[in-house]
């Protein structure tokens, strides 16, 4: 029997956040302020915070790509149809190249 492969429809997509330089190589997670929000997040009624922090260089998590560093944006989105549990919470992956490029 042949087995059908599925492509991921997931890539990696260039993104620009100066902010998250002054916060790379530190465990800290900083709220960052609307204005610094990714595009896609502040261009939402939902989400209510966005929160940053650097990936410790021993993290078992990796990128795929070549990167030097490794940061997480947590957001806490709020969505009245999940009700009684409204608050929604999600990690994304910031990578940063060699080069000094931002995917996520």
């Amino acid at each position: 029997m042949k087995m059908a492969t599925i492509s991921s429809t997931i890539s990696w997509k260039t993104i620009d956040l100066p902010v998250l330089a002054s916060i790379e190589k530190t465990t800290d997670a900083r709220e960052l302020a609307h204005e610094n929000w990714p595009k896609w997040a502040s261009g939402s009624t939902q989400f209510n915070r966005v929160l940053a922090y650097s990936l410790p260089a021993d993290s078992r998590l990796h990128s795929t790509l070549p990167s030097i560093n490794l940061t997480a944006l947590l957001t806490e989105r709020i969505d009245m149809k999940d009700d009684p549990n409204i608050y929604n919470y999600n990690i994304y992956l910031v990578a940063e190249t060699t080069s000094g490029k931002l995917y996520q």
